[in-house]
């Protein structure tokens, strides 16, 4: 019994340890620079059909400058209908990231070439800043957009 007493605390004080190196890794916007390719699955307000919510998908690549500007293209399907799009911050507004590496980011978006409303997008970065995981906050919208970096240590 007093064996596995000891054994019982030694993994309480081991997983304890782990719990609190977890906690001091502090995300920056620093964490999220480099290249990422990403693809994003749901149902969203397609701006050319009246913002009427349909089944959309989009895949492409973003670069963030690790500053909080955030720039990428690709393509976007909204039910069907594939059409080029971009997506880039203000340089007036940079993306938030928060010490337990949640943040938000707001992006220009152009569509086919004609501006769309911005699009409004929270974040979680993950893995020591090699993935992010997020969605669109925007009403109209039920998204999830996963990014993985295309050059890891690079």
């Amino acid at each position: 019994m007093k064996r596995f007493v000891v054994a019982l605390f030694l993994l309480a004080m081991t997983m304890a340890s782990a719990a609190q190196e977890h906690h001091t890794y502090k995300c920056t916007n620093a964490t999220g620079k480099g290249q990422f390719g990403y693809s994003c699955s749901g149902v969203a307000a397609n701006p050319f059909d009246g913002f009427k919510v349909e089944p959309f998908a989009a895949y492409g690549v973003v670069t963030g400058d690790g500053k909080g500007q955030w720039n990428g293209y690709g393509k976007v399907s909204f039910n069907g209908v594939i059409a080029p799009w971009t997506h880039n911050t203000r340089k007036d507004a940079p993306s938030t990231v928060n010490p337990d590496c949640t943040g938000s980011v707001t992006y220009e978006v152009t569509v086919s070439g004609y501006p769309v409303p911005d699009s409004h997008f929270e974040f979680v970065i993950v893995d020591g800043g090699r993935e992010i995981k997020g969605f669109p906050v925007d009403t109209g919208y039920a998204v999830s957009c996963q990014l993985i970096q295309l050059h890891p240590g690079d």
